[in-house]
């Protein structure tokens, strides 16, 4: 378990860059918004709340497959929320995030 959400932060990040390659990060609306280095579109975002981190999905409603873990009902977004009893599952992440990222 993580101690901090600043902790947390840091460990969502490194799960995205470590395993999903030429990753580039950019600080924008208050938190990382994270693209393929060759790409203007981000495929997704982390952002960092006084209780939680949310991994935010640009084009999560078409998602269709994680729709019942993922969060919101907008038109187009939908995000993962992670506090501090949150168990990590890397390879769930993973798969959500690459999916966000064969979106874009």
């Amino acid at each position: 378990m993580t101690d901090t959400l600043d902790q947390l932060y840091d460990d969502l990040k490194n799960i995205i860059f470590n395993h999903i390659d030429n990753c580039v990060a950019e600080a924008k609306y208050g938190g990382t918004l994270i693209r393929e280095e060759s790409e203007k579109e981000h495929f997704c975002g982390l952002f960092k709340y006084k209780k939680h981190i949310s991994i935010e999905l640009p084009h999560g409603a078409k998602l269709t497959e994680w729709q019942d873990i993922l969060q919101g009902n907008g038109k187009h977004r939908r995000h993962l929320k992670f506090d501090l009893e949150t168990n990590i599952d890397i390879h769930l992440i993973l798969d959500i995030v690459t999916a966000s990222l064969k979106q874009c």
